[in-house]
């Protein structure tokens, strides 16, 4: 049994970014577990043509700054690069194919971990798995008999597989969008399956990140915020039910903050839509065989089908967190009432209107002041 002040599980940017923070507070007995062999693994496993949706200034980790050559938006590959070397330049070396089987918090306070190599014992958890844990795959009528090929968007590498195919892609979220871009560019023939009403933001306004441009609003309550955006985003974006597309009821900003969903940053879908390049169709009512009806009553035959829908986290399969404490994981951490109760710390939990990395380096910075202060 190995003794820690603090242990992180997660070897990606929330855990390595907690690590660098806990280090320049002084705190320097700690001990990070990774599940894979190597650091940055949920970005390795990411479809090929994703980029950044938030810029690389936006999205720098306490200690280290992208590569002036870098384009705003870095791609995948530079995104890893990036995090290979933040753990290298600040001696960040995690404990690699290490599996958390079971936590427990022991009648003296201390926290037990169980893994598949070792049992380790800490004053401070912190877990730093991510949103994006488990895939969702939604049911449909007929889903278990479908002939062609079904896939969850974390499956998915590029468009070169479905060359000449007739896609669906479910969900409008930014990674199912950009997959939709994406087997366009392969000479597929990709349609989009939207279940609810949805909000779309340019990704830059004047040359600016949008979610950057949204600061001056961010202190505003969400729905006057969303007002006085309204004209700016329709005259990026224009009127999206001319295309099969349906608004949301709430604007973007009260959207993120009342449902907890990002609204889209366009990066060319909205063109390739109007363009007639990618269909649109309502919520899936029925599949049989091949051939997909819709809500609406069309029908259409697809080779494959690739479920952007989304994904779990897998906080309640190692923690028995209340309802209370989820819920708090919906406000920014400086407003949730549980941070630090009993030494835990949740990091990279809340979907933050300011992008995941931006949202993950200010949560380290704020876990490790906290964690020196509990030590005071």
């Amino acid at each position: 049994m190995q003794s820690v002040h603090t242990l992180i599980v997660g070897g990606g940017a929330a855990g390595l970014a907690c690590a660098k923070c806990l280090q320049d507070q002084g705190l320097h007995d700690f001990v990070i577990l990774e599940q894979t062999g190597q650091v940055a693994s949920k970005w390795r496993a990411h479809y090929d043509r994703l980029h950044l949706h938030t810029s690389k200034n936006w999205s720098e980790l306490p200690g280290k700054k992208y590569p002036s050559d870098q384009p705003k938006y870095p791609p995948k590959a530079a995104v890893v690069q990036y995090l290979e070397e933040y753990a290298r330049e600040h001696g960040l070396k995690p404990v690699f194919n290490t599996t958390v089987q079971h936590i427990e918090r022991q009648a003296d306070g201390l926290w037990q971990v169980q893994t598949n190599h070792e049992t380790y014992t800490a004053h401070n958890l912190i877990m730093a798995t991510g949103l994006n844990h488990t895939p969702k795959m939604p049911q449909y009528e007929g889903l278990g008999g479908y002939t062609g090929q079904l896939l969850h968007s974390s499956q998915y590498k590029n468009g070169q597989p479905f060359t000449g195919q007739k896609v669906l892609v479910v969900g409008f979220g930014n990674s199912g969008c950009e997959q939709a871009i994406c087997l366009h560019e392969h000479g597929a023939f990709p349609s989009l399956s939207v279940r609810s009403g949805v909000n779309v933001l340019p990704r830059d306004i004047l040359g600016m990140p949008v979610l950057e441009a949204s600061k001056l609003t961010k202190w505003l309550p969400p729905k006057i915020a969303d007002w006085i955006n309204r004209p700016i985003v329709h005259f990026y974006i224009g009127d999206i039910t001319k295309y099969g597309l349906r608004k949301h009821r709430y604007g973007p900003a009260e959207q993120l903050q009342k449902e907890n969903r990002v609204p889209l940053l366009d990066i060319g879908t909205m063109r390739l839509i109007r363009e007639g390049h990618i269909t649109v169709y309502p919520n899936i009512q029925k599949i049989i065989g091949k051939t997909v009806r819709f809500e609406d009553g069309r029908e259409q035959e697809f080779d494959a089908i690739i479920m952007a829908t989304g994904y779990r986290h897998n906080l309640q399969s190692l923690l028995l967190l209340s309802d209370e404490q989820l819920a708090d994981l919906k406000q920014p951490i400086h407003k949730q009432r549980f941070v630090g109760q009993d030494g835990l710390y949740l990091c990279g939990f809340y979907l933050s209107p300011n992008g995941m990395l931006h949202e993950i380096a200010h949560e380290a910075q704020f876990i490790a002041k906290e964690i020196r202060r509990s030590n005071a």
